[in-house]
């Protein structure tokens, strides 16, 4: 059995992490755009929003087609909005660190009053430090949030709000004595230092955590150790910081097989299982927990880009539309000085997935459901809040 699984995980191994916004996202898309030239964008409105696109890689063309529909899901945005107040001009950072900063030099000389982007977080310091010079904010689509301060916020879903999320609900169900575990590599020790922080949070108690070579072998080999562990501890929950295209399945298929039973240690997740759905039937992941976003929500913003634009949206291609609500919102009042206190608003804003806040510490908040794989579909058990009620800390 685990020669197969170690067949069936060989290729999605090599790809782990290619959904990490830290890193780069790829994925499947419809139409390409062609990078419009920034100088000739007609002037349509007094907020002029620079959004920083790895478009022209030659080498890597998923970066293209995220950075069209990325494009695509922020004119979307601005149709929903209603507003002619907002002039979007695209830049081509190549994807390189070099070709970010001479786009955030461009769109600074152009007047930009806030970026959207980079999509690398490299590339998202160094348009920060450029862009702090003129006080304009920037909105990377990283999913990183050890590099927000100052001027410079990510947009994307990080593992700290998937910790805190799947956390208080464990906690909740009566599930609180958790071990995680987590791959030797950076994905995994951010996702592991989330866990950590998360527990401080919700009231959860980390009893051990396991880490493991990041490749096939030192999965297997962490098998028993994560084992023994559960048992020593009693730990009711395991917690994997792995997606599907790293480590899940192979955990999900050796870690029943090996003595762990998933009616009394309950497995999750910080990453969305169902991408791809296939995943799901992965047996030894029935009864698991992940968080994702509101899936109604998330629909309609898929069938109003697919009804626009022909193909359905990439799925990191909604930080571009949440980004466009943000722009909107804080330059609302007043285009000549960007809001920082509308932006830190405990109400937050609605994007293409539901409500998002930036918290006092400029770090982002989202609203998560919490799904239970049962019989190979997800099954929403706790609904993702409409609103942010409480205060935000």
């Amino acid at each position: 059995m685990i020669g197969n699984a170690l067949r069936s995980v060989a290729t999605v191994l090599s790809l782990a992490g290619v959904m990490l916004l830290a890193a780069c996202g790829h994925g499947n898309l419809g139409g390409l755009m062609t990078t419009p030239d920034p100088q000739q964008i007609k002037r349509d409105g007094t907020g002029i929003v620079a959004m920083l696109l790895p478009y022209g890689d030659a080498e890597m063309p998923e970066l293209v087609e995220l950075a069209a529909s990325m494009e695509n899901s922020a004119r979307l945005a601005i149709g929903d909005l209603g507003t002619d107040a907002l002039n979007l001009r695209v830049y081509n950072t190549n994807g390189t660190v070099e070709g970010a900063v001479a786009a955030a030099q461009g769109a600074i000389a152009d007047g930009a009053d806030v970026i959207l982007g980079p999509v690398f977080k490299d590339a998202a310091l160094e348009t920060a430090r450029i862009a702090s010079r003129n006080g304009v904010p920037v909105f990377s689509f990283s999913n990183d949030p050890s590099i927000v301060s100052g001027n410079l916020f990510v947009l994307g879903h990080t593992f700290e709000n998937s910790a805190d999320r799947i956390l208080a609900y464990a906690v909740s169900q009566g599930r609180g004595r958790v071990l995680s575990v987590h791959a030797r590599n950076q994905q995994g020790l951010t996702g592991q230092q989330a866990i950590a922080a998360a527990s401080t949070r919700t009231g959860a108690e980390i009893k051990g955590s396991i880490s493991y070579e990041f490749s096939q072998i030192g999965v297997v080999e962490s098998v028993s150790q994560i084992v023994d562990a559960a048992t020593l501890t009693e730990a009711d929950l395991i917690v994997f910081t792995a997606d599907t295209a790293g480590a899940l399945s192979l955990l999900g298929q050796l870690l029943p097989e090996a003595g762990i039973d998933p009616e009394k240690v309950k497995f999750a997740g910080l990453t969305r299982w169902d991408i791809p759905a296939s995943n799901l039937a992965n047996k030894g992941l029935q009864g698991g927990w992940f968080p994702l976003p509101d899936p109604n929500l998330t629909a309609s913003y898929g069938y109003r880009y697919q009804y626009t634009y022909g193909d359905p949206p990439h799925p990191l291609a909604g930080l571009a539309y949440d980004g466009i609500v943000v722009a909107n919102a804080v330059l609302a009042e007043d285009r000549d000085r960007f809001r920082m206190a509308a932006l830190k608003s405990a109400s937050g804003f609605t994007g293409s997935t539901g409500p998002f806040r930036f918290r006092q510490d400029g770090k982002i908040e989202r609203s998560l459901a919490v799904a239970e794989v049962r019989s190979n579909r997800p099954q929403i058990i706790s609904e993702a809040p409409r609103s942010f009620s409480a205060p935000e800390s």
